[in-house]
């Protein structure tokens, strides 16, 4: 686990992960993984040979949610030019409590290309200060644009 030290790290991002036409600052360590579909695909950032915590972030035309209907808190952030919530629920199996968030955008940057007009941001942690630092990393990404 990593706990609140991510948070300061992503404060001051190791490395951006590039992902198709976005930037994605991430702690020195993470790794990126892609699973394509016929018309969107998946991107993983976590640690290497850890699979908690991740940022997930789907890229297509038709993103749907999985966040549990009820026990969800909502909570606002911004990404781009686009105000949304996250929603944010915990999962327990076996005694082992985990964090998860979901967000739905669609053209947060108003520059995403055809085939990659809706953002679906999901995220899980086994504490809530890994999870708070995956907020703070997915409300970071930007066009790769608009790197310097």
């Amino acid at each position: 686990m990593l706990g609140v030290a991510v948070l300061a790290i992503l404060l001051a991002p190791a490395e951006i992960l590039k992902v198709e036409h976005l930037a994605v600052p991430a702690p020195s360590g993470y790794i990126l993984e892609k699973k394509s579909g016929p018309d969107f695909a998946v991107y993983y950032v976590h640690p290497k040979q850890q699979s908690t915590p991740v940022l997930g972030l789907y890229l297509g035309n038709f993103a749907s949610s999985f966040a549990p209907r009820d026990a969800t808190r909502p909570t606002s952030f911004r990404l781009g030019r686009k105000t949304t919530k996250w929603r944010l629920w915990q999962t327990s199996e076996g005694g082992v409590t985990e964090y998860h968030a979901e967000a739905l955008l669609v053209k947060p940057f108003g520059t995403e290309p055809e085939y990659s007009t809706q953002f679906h941001l999901f995220l899980a942690a086994p504490t809530a200060a890994d999870l708070a630092a995956l907020q703070e990393m997915a409300a970071s990404i930007r066009p790769i644009s608009a790197e310097k």
